[in-house]
């Protein structure tokens, strides 16, 4: 008899009761697994790149429209090197009811803001000279098949000339990242293609974007520009664009401190029942742990097996959970990206994930470990099971 043998018909015993404790244990890292994915739309647009630049939007509402002349008075803020403007909606292809987030930038200046989107320079000459240009990412254009060259008629909510929704752009390129946060699905055209056909909000925008000349003053010059309008209507709010994601999200309350309170509270609540559960099974085999140690076994082959069963459980558990969110976000990314960007598993959640898993199987089965190390000689023990 070795130690795997004795692991095995251990494991085995109460099997009922560990099912359940395992489908509990799956249960808590399927919801760890969604608030990862969920805190990954925090993070989305989050680039190196971004925080060298500065988002400015309404103070009442990161959706307010505002004039585009406003774009002039921010350029002349010193610091500032240069501004574009942007506005967006989501649009639909063809009948297809996954949305996508469309948006309008500035023709001049768009592909030397973003310097994370790397743009062919066919396409870079295209967006200069054609209007009804589309830049789309890799992940839109595999869903839809969409071709280079290709004319793309969406469906949006922006009324245009002819009192429809009805856009036409020409697909001239897409655009890849070596940034791992920036998503694959976003979609550009022009600013200006669209300002001309709308019957709406014409020369308004929701949001001016600007790079600075010393990224190491980002602070001093959002400022600046704060108060460039402090006394001006639309009242504005400036800051880095890696923040600005969050300041959206807070308009709906503290996303980031409900992820963490949840996490805890669900992990919490499992590690009392998991506890529970090894104690209680631990405490009804001390026959066997004692037996074990008078056949010849050591103690830390006792305590190992007890560890191995609580570890196997853990992990098995938390490879289903995190396996089942990483298909929730898959098949739910696409019925949200019309609202928010980047809902996806995080590639750095696996480890994550696995230090938690650890720590837990660690946290809840000490004692259970303290009981088969401390079991009793099998002569002052009385029943059991054997």
């Amino acid at each position: 008899m070795n130690f795997w043998t004795l692991a095995a018909s251990q494991i085995r015993r109460q099997r009922a009761q560990l099912v359940l404790t395992w489908a509990c244990l799956a249960t808590a890292f399927l919801l760890f697994g969604l608030l990862l994915s969920v805190r990954q739309v925090l993070e989305a647009g989050s680039s190196a790149a971004s925080s060298y630049r500065l988002r400015t939007s309404g103070a009442s509402s990161s959706a307010q429209f505002m004039p585009i002349s406003i774009a002039a008075k921010i350029a002349a803020v010193s610091g500032v090197r240069n501004v574009i403007y942007a506005t967006a909606t989501p649009a639909a292809f063809q009948n297809d009811p996954r949305h996508f987030l469309l948006q309008a930038v500035s023709q001049s200046g768009f592909l030397e803001t973003f310097t994370e989107l790397s743009v062919t320079q066919p396409a870079r000459a295209l967006w200069s000279t054609q209007k009804t240009a589309l830049v789309a990412g890799p992940d839109l254009v595999a869903r839809f098949g969409w071709q280079v060259g290709q004319e793309v008629a969406l469906q949006t909510n922006v009324l245009n000339r002819d009192g429809s929704g009805a856009w036409s752009f020409q697909l001239i390129g897409t655009y890849t990242s070596a940034d791992p946060k920036i998503p694959g699905d976003l979609a550009f055209v022009r600013y200006d293609y669209v300002n001309d056909s709308r019957v709406m909000d014409k020369d308004q925008a929701i949001v001016f974007i600007s790079t600075l000349q010393d990224p190491a003053h980002t602070s001093e010059v959002a400022g600046r520009i704060d108060l460039q309008f402090a006394t001006s209507n639309p009242k504005v709010v400036t800051s880095p664009e890696n923040e600005s994601a969050q300041r959206q999200l807070a308009e709906f309350g503290d996303v980031a401190s409900l992820i963490a309170m949840v996490a805890v509270g669900v992990f919490a609540s499992m590690l009392v029942l998991a506890s529970i559960v090894w104690h209680e099974r631990a405490t009804m085999r001390l026959r066997d742990f004692a037996l074990l140690k008078v056949l010849g076994f050591p103690r830390r082959t006792v305590v190992m097996i007890v560890g191995l069963e609580i570890l196997l459980v853990t992990l098995a558990a938390a490879g289903m959970g995190t396996a089942s969110a990483r298909l929730i976000t898959v098949a739910f990314r696409e019925q949200v990206q019309g609202v928010v960007q980047g809902f996806s598993f995080p590639a750095a959640g696996y480890g994550l994930v696995l230090l938690v898993a650890g720590s837990f199987a660690l946290a809840s089965g000490a004692l259970a470990c303290v009981i088969a190390l401390r079991a009793p000689p099998l002569a002052t023990l009385r029943g059991g099971n054997l």
